[in-house]
């Protein structure tokens, strides 16, 4: 029998090598086939706490970014409501201003009574089941509608013309005023909402209420023009009014609306801002999303090219490894005596 130059040992070791291979040859296969690294974290090595950390930097970035979605679309919302009382109020404001025939005193007062329903229906707007200008009131009503209010305010000015003022439209001026001493007139909703965070140390202030004294002042003056009585001519007894007092009347309230416009400026201006400066974060954490996907990528992510050529490599020394074997296993110490000596 031919002694051969296998060992136990030695065998035990070649398996153990050609086992390593394969799984390395496998795990690269793997690699090709997905394109990831790793299946699971652990498999990333030291790399595996680094990748978990950029992981949730991203998360975080990504719920700032769907709260920002949500606010964009609130504040486009907003923006809209805003140019529609707006225009609205300026419509009666320009009509107040010119009313001195019959047919446009009746117009203005029609035309402000359409604007409040206008902008009430504005007012309690909502947006996903919550109130734009309801502040913490996200559920229910905030505006007292026109139906309820208006009577009241008539009745004042009744109440105040039946006196026999010396001064009507000073007279009239003061009973709406007394009617609106609050914005708790006309709106029923919550106080404005704490600001939101978008970014780490970052918040906007994006509530707009109903209660703002732009829109008090706005709603004063179309309800002073809604509840007007018609004139009965250039005389009138109490508590009829003339023709001069209702027209010294309304200009007093479009210029009353006037000044609530100026105010409702401002509130453009911030609402312009805030979609400014959620459009602005929107672009630095798209930024800096790309920047973490892309190391993360480099992490988890397999170069084709490179797992191609090095799958190549070692499919290449394993069948290197497995003729080594072979030729030796076809060895023994007679191939390595030396020839016997010729006598």
């Amino acid at each position: 029998m031919v002694a051969t130059l296998s060992t136990l040992g030695q065998n035990d070791l070649l398996r153990s090598e050609f086992t390593a291979l394969q799984g390395q040859i496998q795990q690269v296969q793997n690699q090709v086939a997905t394109g990831d690294k790793a299946q699971v974290f652990g498999d990333l090595g030291a790399q595996a706490s680094l990748d978990i950390n950029l992981r949730q930097q991203a998360d975080v970035i990504d719920d700032f970014n769907n709260t920002i979605s949500q606010l964009q679309v609130r504040t486009k919302l907003i923006e809209s409501s805003l140019n529609i009382i707006h225009d609205s109020a300026l419509n009666v404001q320009n009509l107040a201003f010119v009313s001195n025939q019959p047919s446009q005193r009746i117009e203005v007062v029609s035309s402000a009574q359409a604007a409040i329903n206008q902008i009430t229906q504005q007012l309690q707007a909502a947006a996903d089941g919550r109130n734009l200008f309801g502040g913490t009131q996200t559920l229910g009503n905030p505006m007292i509608g026109l139906a309820t209010l208006l009577p009241t305010v008539q009745t004042a000015i009744n109440t105040a013309l039946a006196g026999g003022p010396p001064n009507v439209p000073a007279a009239i001026q003061a009973a709406v005023a007394g009617v609106f001493s609050s914005a708790a007139a006309y709106y029923t909703g919550g106080p404005a909402y704490p600001p939101t965070q978008i970014d780490q140390g970052l918040t906007i202030n994006d509530s707009i209420t109903a209660s703002d004294p732009a829109f008090l002042t706005i709603l004063t003056g179309l309800y002073t023009l809604a509840a007007l009585p018609q004139p009965v001519g250039p005389v009138a007894a109490p508590p009829n009014i003339s023709d001069s007092q209702f027209d010294a009347t309304a200009q007093a309230a479009a210029s009353q609306i006037s000044s609530g416009l100026s105010q409702l400026e401002g509130l453009v201006e911030k609402n312009g801002d805030n979609e400014k400066m959620l459009s602005d974060e929107t672009n630095t954490h798209n930024a800096t999303l790309t920047i973490l996907q892309t190391q993360i990528d480099n992490i988890e992510l397999v170069s084709l090219p490179d797992a191609s050529t090095r799958l190549t490599q070692l499919q290449t020394q394993l069948q290197a490894s497995y003729h080594i074997v072979a030729s030796l296993q076809g060895l023994s110490l007679v191939n390595f005596l030396p020839p016997p000596s010729v006598a």
